[in-house]
Formats: structure tokens, sequence, C-alpha cells
């Protein structure tokens, strides 16, 4: 068994490989890309467990090697931290620190979530994203109101009411472009 442990970057990986007593059989960098990380785990005869931490793009990394392993461990990134805190932190000492605790079984395990849960997930943030910036464009439509001294009579300004007087109000031409653009966003 050759156990493999990665610093994962968006542009590349620093992979260590350790055989079953612990000596390092390859240390280096492969291009992040699905095709030269498939080149890379091709060239291993024997069967390879992987240590990755949980990051943003662990997925792609995930899809790109999962047929030519034998078993991924997504790494806790806070509870690992825990157990190898080091003086000396860079790629080479912490892909091998994960490829040791991987032989040793000491790593704490992070759930990997599968496709349909990072889907949702995803979908998730965009929906709590689009809801944030939908909040930031009405607070700019109250400011611009605010600037021009103008108090809306209904106490939603976005209900039925508050919009029949936003399309009405009376507003100097830039004030008015701002508020009609930002209704645009907000619909």
């Amino acid at each position: 068994m050759v156990y493999m442990g990665v610093d994962l970057h968006r542009r590349f990986c620093y992979l260590t490989a350790l055989d079953a007593r612990g000596q390092v059989l390859w240390q280096g960098q492969v291009a992040n890309d699905a095709a030269s990380l498939k080149g890379y785990f091709a060239r291993w005869a024997e069967p390879v467990e992987v240590a990755v931490e949980a990051c943003s793009f662990w997925p792609a990394f995930v899809v790109a090697i999962q047929s030519q392993v034998a078993r991924i461990v997504l790494v806790h990134a806070q509870r690992v931290k825990v157990i190898a805190s080091a003086k000396l932190k860079n790629d080479r000492v912490d892909s091998a620190t994960l490829a040791h605790l991987l032989r040793t079984h000491l790593l704490p395990e992070a759930w990997m979530a599968d496709l349909a849960t990072r889907e949702l997930r995803q979908a998730t943030r965009l929906r709590v994203s689009l809801g944030r910036e939908r909040t930031r464009w009405k607070n700019q439509v109250h400011a611009v109101l605010h600037q021009q001294g103008r108090r809306p009579p209904a106490s939603d300004l976005f209900g039925r009411q508050g919009r029949k007087w936003l399309a009405e109000v009376n507003l100097p031409p830039m004030a008015r472009h701002a508020v009609d653009t930002y209704l645009g966003l907000i619909d």
C-alpha cells in the first residue's frame, strides 16, 4: 500500500508518497488539473490511499483521482492541526504529515459530501448571497430617498403601496436613475 499526503492548492498539489514502513517513495509537485493528476496516480502499481485536507476545491481533486486510488480520506483541517502542530510549516512538511497520519490511522476524517449534497449546498449559498445583495440594494434605495429628504408613506417600501409611491415620487434625474436601477436589480 502507498500512503499519499496531499497539500492541495489551486494550481498545484504537493504530494508525499510513503510505503508501509514510512519511507518516502516520492515527494514533489503535480499540476492541479485532471489530466496531470490522472497521469501521476496511474504510475503507481500498488494500491494508493490518499489524504487531503478539506478545502473549497477538494471535489474536483476527488473526481479526478477517485477511479485510480483505493481510498480517499478527507481530513478535518482544524482537528489535524491540533494533532500535527509543527513549528516548520510548508507544503513538504504538511503533505508528509498527512501521509504519516494516514499510514498510522490517526487522521481526523471529515465527511465527504456526495454530489447531490454539494449541489444543494451550492444552491443554498447562491440563495443566501442573492438575498444579501437584495438587502443591500433595498438599503441603497432607502439611502437615496433619505438623501433627497423623501419619506415613504408605506411601511413596506417594496410592497404594492410602496412600489406605487416609488414610481410616482418626484426625484432629481440621477436619484431617479439610481432608484430605478436598484428596483430593476431587486426585481
